[in-house]
C-alpha cells in the first residue's frame, strides 16, 4: 500500500470518493461511493470480483483521513493568521481614515 506522504494532497484524494446515488432503489435513503473514481486515486482500495463487480476495501482510510485533517488543521491555523492580520490592517487603514478626516474638516474649517 503507498503510504500517506506519497498522497500529494490527502484532502484532495478523499474528495475523489465523490457520494453517487446507487442504480438499485434501496428501502433507505443510501449513498455509495464512485468506485471507478476512488480506483484512480487509491487502486489498492478497489479490487474487481468474479462476476465483474468493483468491490471496496477500505485499507488504508483511516489514515488518509487522519492525514487529511492534519492538512485542513494547517490550513485552518493559516487562515486565521491572515484573518488576524487582515483585522488589524483595517483598524490601522480605519485609524489613517478617521486621521485624514480629521484633517480635511481642518482645512475646510480654515478656508471658512
Amino acid at each position: 500500500m503507498r503510504s500517506i506522504k506519497s498522497t500529494r494532497c490527502a484532502r484532495c484524494a478523499i474528495t475523489t470518493a465523490t457520494p453517487a446515488k446507487p442504480r438499485f432503489k434501496p428501502k433507505a435513503s443510501t449513498w455509495a461511493l464512485s468506485r471507478k473514481k476512488l480506483r484512480r486515486v487509491f487502486p489498492e482500495w478497489v479490487s474487481e470480483g468474479e462476476d465483474g463487480y468493483l468491490l471496496l476495501s477500505m485499507r488504508g482510510f483511516e489514515a488518509v483521513a487522519v492525514r487529511a485533517m492534519q492538512e485542513l488543521s494547517a490550513e485552518n491555523a493559516l487562515l486565521k493568521a491572515d484573518a488576524v492580520a487582515v483585522t488589524a490592517e483595517v483598524a490601522a487603514l480605519k485609524a489613517e481614515l478617521a486621521a485624514q478626516s480629521s484633517r480635511l474638516q481642518a482645512l475646510e474649517a480654515e478656508r471658512q
